[in-house]
């Protein structure tokens, strides 16, 4: 999947669900073949390059903390990276990989975002 962020900024947590939602099949497959172990963590291919706009910066990584297992008990990881920076200073804020650790937070991420769609739908009798 190509980063949908015309302005090339990293990687959304919804970028993150349509990816992990379309490696859901592969977990299956995984799982019945009683090889899952082989499979997580799941990297994420992501664009994790900082912007050069400070403040994009800053959104952009406080809507990956706000979604990710740190935050929420689940979903995707992130790995931090502190760097020191001759534009933004020391900081912790440098996203270095994305992760689904295992098939249960593959499975409640997929599971969240399918009940999100089903409720949203305004043909579901019960929206």
């Amino acid at each position: 999947m190509v980063n949908k962020n015309a302005d090339g900024s990293m990687i959304t947590p919804a970028e993150i669900l349509e990816k992990a939602t379309r490696i859901y099949p592969r977990a299956v497959v995984a799982w019945l073949d009683g090889m899952d172990d082989e499979l997580f963590p799941w990297r994420i291919p992501a664009n994790l390059k900082l912007s050069d706009v400070h403040s994009k910066n800053i959104h952009g990584v406080h809507l990956l903390r706000e979604s990710a297992k740190e935050s929420v008990g689940y979903g995707y990881s992130v790995e931090w990276e502190r760097r020191n920076s001759r534009k933004f200073g020391e900081n912790d804020f440098f996203p270095i990989a994305i992760t689904i650790d295992s098939r249960f937070d593959l499975l409640k991420l997929s599971c969240e975002n399918a009940r999100l769609i089903y409720f949203a739908n305004p043909d579901n009798p019960m929206g």
